[in-house]
């Protein structure tokens, strides 16, 4: 429910904001501007990336302890025949950087249950990449921490947006 998009609009329910994220930001909220979004710290982004072809797509905030962080993610690995969409466990917002973690869910056999921490930078050029972790208190401790070494991809479409 704390959710906006770039603009600062919220979202009138799940499925608004599930839109926003899969139109890879086509589909703004349709609710009313919240205010500033900056406030608590957000990122959002749509970008594909390239080594192997993979496509990620969230809109996060950083509302300071993990468990009040919120958001939604949505990724794709064509090659892996990997696609989800979830929501984060952590969301760490500092400057141009966010990370996030979040677990693979169920039903995405043999990835499900991996933890997953994705460090994203807005800079000129834009960077993303992530790494895994053994279980949700070691995500969200490199997430907490902004700690991650991570595997960067090559962003070859889309852009990132970290305020």
């Amino acid at each position: 429910m704390n959710l906006v998009d770039a603009n600062g609009n919220t979202f009138k329910n799940q499925g608004d904001c599930v839109s926003y994220v899969a139109t890879k930001g086509r589909n703004p909220g349709a609710g009313p501007a919240s205010g500033n979004p900056t406030s608590t710290g957000f990122a959002s982004g749509n970008v594909a990336l390239s080594d192997p072809d993979q496509t990620l797509s969230f809109v996060l905030h950083d509302n300071g302890a993990s468990a009040t962080d919120t958001g939604i993610i949505s990724y794709s690995n064509p090659s892996a025949t990997l696609a989800y969409t979830t929501t984060p466990t952590c969301v760490n917002v500092s400057g141009s950087t966010a990370y996030f973690a979040y677990v693979i869910p169920p039903g995405h056999d043999p990835y499900s249950g991996t933890w997953v921490v994705w460090k994203v930078v807005d800079n000129s050029p834009d960077s993303a990449g992530f790494t895994t972790a053994p279980d949700m208190a070691g995500a969200n401790a490199i997430c907490e921490a902004g700690s991650a070494s991570v595997t960067n991809y090559s962003i070859t479409a889309g852009d990132i947006i970290v305020l």
